[in-house]
């Protein structure tokens, strides 16, 4: 009888402290709270933004995702964006004008744990291509080349990668954004 008591207790505590924190600290939907500014209007700002938190968006989708006989792999940390764009021909993105078209250039650092035990870091480098919409700002397209853990090793050829884990850590972030500004009338 004591036990169930204990556990009874442990349980309303539990539930009076998850009371007491979302009144106190609430969150963005889907428990989660972004860094960044408010609509960010500015590829600046938004990228700068966007590298910040892109570590813990990607790891959540590889908590999410992960099978348990699958092993780990962590993004441990994002370069400085970088905003000198490349030249665009129409013909390649005909779906939109490519004025409206922005880009952010950075990297990512994840750690991979293998079954041996050994651990071993690749640097990965990404081409983000994003419009301004009247909801938001939106992913156009993001392009991936994948590093490898030894320096003599080629790295391989860029592959879109939208639809990819560090794809939905972006339009999960973005669509986090778009629920922080205000509704147009």
């Amino acid at each position: 009888m004591r036990i169930s008591f204990i556990l009874l207790a442990v349980k309303y505590q539990r539930i009076l402290l998850s009371l007491l924190l979302t009144m106190f600290f609430p969150v963005l939907p889907h428990e989660v709270k972004s860094s960044a500014l408010p609509c960010p209007s500015d590829i600046n700002t938004l990228g700068n933004a966007l590298v910040k938190d892109l570590p813990d968006y990607t790891n959540r989708i590889l908590q999410k995702n992960s099978r348990a006989d699958s092993l780990p792999v962590y993004v441990i940390t994002a370069s400085l964006p970088e905003f000198e764009p490349l030249p665009l021909t129409q013909t390649q993105y005909r779906s939109q004008k490519t004025s409206e078209i922005r880009q952010i250039f950075f990297t990512t650092l994840e750690r991979h744990y293998s079954q041996n035990q050994t651990i071993y870091q690749t640097q990965n480098y990404y081409w983000l291509l994003l419009t301004p919409t009247p909801k938001g700002w939106e992913m156009v397209t993001l392009l991936t080349k994948l590093g490898h853990s030894q320096q003599d090793t080629l790295i391989t050829p860029p592959f879109d990668n939208s639809n990819g884990v560090t794809g939905a850590g972006i339009k999960t972030w973005l669509r986090d954004q778009q629920f922080s500004c205000p509704k147009e009338s």
